[in-house]
């Protein structure tokens, strides 16, 4: 597995409360040609890391590959979606599964790390305004103090 053709589909999909469309999801189409192994880890990541809201539905990856002459699909599970030529033999078919499995575990790792990172930022945006939003309060409050002590000096 040399180069990958990647081929993402997010489908519509909406929120329904007690039968009514409360919420709709805009679906779309991704693709990304003739990279190699960790850039194809990467975009993947990159598509499956996105947020999304409680009822909408994420992104389904398919990577697409010429493995010995032969087109070779799988999903971002891993789950094998082109044929199984008849002449691959048992000892191919396991060596090509354990190739695809480390590079859906790599996938996934990359797809944590990302998760991970996003909620770091996150954490440190909110400690950041946090400690903003309370300098802003202990001014207000020297403010509103000093403008006291002056009103009572007078």
């Amino acid at each position: 597995m040399k180069t990958f053709t990647i081929v993402a589909h997010k489908p519509e999909s909406f929120d329904y409360c007690r039968g009514c469309v409360t919420e709709t999801y805009s679906g779309g189409f991704e693709i990304c040609h003739n990279v190699d192994a960790e850039k194809a880890i990467v975009y993947a990541a990159e598509l499956l890391a996105r947020p999304i809201r409680v009822n909408e539905v994420g992104f389904d990856i398919c990577f697409m590959t010429v493995h010995e002459g032969q087109m070779l699909s799988f999903d971002q599970d891993g789950k094998r979606q082109s044929p199984i030529p008849e002449d691959e033999s048992v000892e191919d078919r396991e060596n090509l599964e354990k190739q695809i499995r480390a590079f859906v575990e790599a996938l996934w790792v990359k797809v944590d790390s990302f998760i991970v990172r996003r909620v770091n930022e996150q954490i440190e945006r909110e400690e950041r305004e946090a400690a903003e939003r309370k300098a802003r309060q202990e001014a207000d409050e020297r403010e509103i103090l000093r403008k006291l002590k002056e009103k009572y000096k007078a």
